[in-house]
């Protein structure tokens, strides 16, 4: 007869649903609070951060022609610039692009091409053509384009205010513009500037004075009240002993301008002197319609003339 196992364990199998058994519990109520404010401090730091990372990414990656490096630098003061060209203040990415290696470039709603210098009976010019890329007519003066002649260095050499006819809808403009010294010019840049970019000017003391603008034969003095217009004159003066002077061409134009309120025109011609004068009271005289981008309505700011008039090639002074 077989013995008894001693002590022998009995199996039960028992036929019932199956349930997790808890081990322990971890307290994280005061983890997570402190989790969820570094992540939201990360977060608001690459907020606060992100404008920085894309600029220094945009001057790390230049934009230049021909594949030289040439990288978009801030000019805030006059310290870099040459024959006292203020620069205003400057809030534009405009890239920089070197003059041999510039076949095209774009801007905007235009293309500039075929940029070349030349030299004409002792003077430097600057050509260009332009050309709308939309299938918009636009006039080019209402862009406020503006382009900027730099040396070697980055150092602005000439800024010139870019001026001309209606440009049609996908069509070109040839321009031509006298410069300082194209031996000097090594980049350059395309770009549209705001009123708030202006340098700051005034007028005299106070800004009640005035800004007298001269080039060849033209000039414009202009009046200021608290350094806004409200006056401004119109001069054109050659010596005729060498230049034929088309007297109708100013008669014409002296029916133009005496036929708005607030102008009155007039020539004269003795002593080989030719001249036409307009003397206009902007607080009567509205001026759009004479199609002179030298004239400028009534209390227009005496910084923006400066700049511009500076811009389109006058002394001002």
């Amino acid at each position: 007869m077989a013995k008894k196992k001693k002590n022998e364990e009995i199996i039960r199998i028992v036929d019932r649903e199956l349930y997790p058994t808890v081990i322990g519990v971890v307290d994280d109520t005061e983890k997570k609070p402190i989790f969820l404010i570094v992540i939201f401090i990360i977060l608001i730091g690459l907020l606060f951060g992100l404008p920085y990372i894309t600029d220094f990414y945009t001057n790390l990656k230049g934009d230049t022609l021909g594949g030289s490096s040439s990288n978009t630098t801030k000019n805030n003061t006059n310290d870099n610039t040459k024959d006292n060209v203020d620069v205003g203040v400057d809030n534009s990415d405009a890239p920089f692009y070197l003059v041999a290696t510039s076949n095209s470039v774009k801007y905007d709603d235009i293309e500039i091409i075929n940029l070349s210098f030349t030299s004409l009976t002792s003077k430097d010019y600057i050509s260009l053509t332009i050309k709308n890329t939309t299938d918009k007519a636009f006039e080019i003066n209402d862009k406020n384009y503006y382009l900027e002649l730099y040396d070697s260095n980055k150092t602005l050499i000439q800024r010139i205010k870019i001026t001309g006819a209606t440009l049609n809808a996908n069509g070109t403009v040839n321009l031509v513009f006298e410069i300082i010294n194209k031996n000097n010019v090594n980049q350059f840049r395309f770009l549209s500037k705001t009123l708030d970019e202006y340098p700051e000017f005034s007028a005299g003391d106070s800004g009640n004075g005035a800004i007298t603008c001269k080039k060849n034969n033209e000039t414009y003095i202009y009046k200021f009240k608290n350094n806004r217009l409200y006056t401004e004159t119109e001069l054109y003066t050659v010596n005729t002993t060498n230049t034929v002077v088309n007297a109708s061409t100013y008669d014409n134009k002296v029916s133009t301008y005496n036929a708005i309120n607030g102008i009155t025109a007039q020539t004269t011609n003795e002593n080989n002197t030719f001249e036409f004068k307009a003397e206009i009271d902007l607080s009567k005289a509205k001026v759009s319609s004479l199609n002179n981008i030298h004239l400028y309505e009534n209390e227009t700011l005496a910084k923006t003339i400066n700049f511009e008039m500076s811009a389109m090639g006058y002394s001002c002074s």
